[in-house]
């Protein structure tokens, strides 16, 4: 898209002789597809922004894929076009696209940090907002490994820490992208925080510690076990304990810790499938049977 202010300029001046400008600037589309404004704020191009505002431009017209001017911008990482587009004193931060996302969805998706800082401090931006699948900022920035950007939304007191997203068989939450990736700086934020609830369960009925004591990451499962308001036994697939997934993967160190939290684990919590313990399933106990009274030898 040229940069042409004064020929655009001309072009206006000329239209608005004939057509109500502003009826014909939010309805031309170009090529099909983008508004003026759209492809200015795509292409960054803050004089001809101004200059389609100034004859009256709607801020906040979407293009035929539901996006706004800001949406464009944003996803662009085109700064100076969203600082003037929120200038405006009526640029809607809540708008959404066809896939129910903000413009602060786009950035944290294409890892614009400067967007979302400018995003953050404007007073009007919904910090937990939620696209079509229910997924907020804060899960995006730790489902895309965008830390930085995790850190500054967790700066904000008002960010939603237990926001469930992809509300499916493939449900998660923050926390549990961060335990998955095994980033103990990232959890160490998140169990420091008072309102977090450590024991939602993700994809398959993992808690964030059954995933932890599962995957043998002794760092978080301690991180994890630091508060007492952690589930510890039903913490996996048909409510398996934390000792049982721990012994059926074998990871010995997970279960020495275990061990040592006294009366916080059952040591003979069966699971809701077969009445399986931790014991049966590391074949140790000689005394321990299953549901059908089967012992382990």
């Amino acid at each position: 898209m040229r940069n042409n202010a004064s020929i655009i300029r001309l072009l206006l001046e000329h239209l608005k002789a004939i057509y109500s400008t502003t009826t014909f600037l939010d309805n031309i589309a170009i090529n099909g597809a983008n508004l003026p404004l759209c492809l200015a704020a795509e292409y960054n191009r803050t004089q001809i922004i101004d200059l389609l505002l100034e004859f009256g431009a709607d801020v906040n017209a979407a293009n035929r894929h539901g996006n706004t001017p800001l949406h464009q911008a944003a996803d662009r990482g085109h700064l100076a076009a969203v600082e003037l587009l929120l200038k405006q004193q009526n640029t809607n931060l809540q708008a959404r696209d066809s896939s129910g996302s903000t413009a602060l969805h786009i950035s944290i998706q294409q890892n614009h940090i400067s967007i979302v800082e400018l995003l953050l401090v404007n007073p009007d931006v919904d910090i937990n907002c939620k696209d079509m699948h229910g997924n907020t900022p804060l899960w995006w920035s730790t489902r895309l490994e965008r830390d930085d950007i995790s850190l500054r939304l967790l700066a904000e007191d008002s960010v939603d820490l237990n926001a469930v997203g992809w509300k499916s068989g493939l449900s998660t939450t923050p926390l549990f992208h961060a335990v998955a990736r095994q980033n103990c700086s990232l959890v160490k934020i998140f169990v420091e925080k008072s309102d977090l609830d450590r024991n939602i369960p993700g994809y398959g009925g993992w808690t964030p510690l059954g995933h932890a004591a599962r995957d043998g990451n002794i760092a978080i499962v301690r991180l994890l076990l630091w508060r007492d308001d952690v589930r510890c036994n039903a913490a996996g697939p048909d409510e398996d304990s934390l000792l049982l997934l721990a012994a059926k993967c074998g990871r010995t160190k997970v279960i020495d810790l275990l061990l040592q939290q006294g009366s916080r684990i059952d040591i003979n919590y069966r699971n809701n499938k077969n009445g399986e313990t931790a014991l049966l399933a590391a074949a140790i106990d000689p005394n321990a049977v299953d549901k059908p009274g089967k012992a382990t030898i």
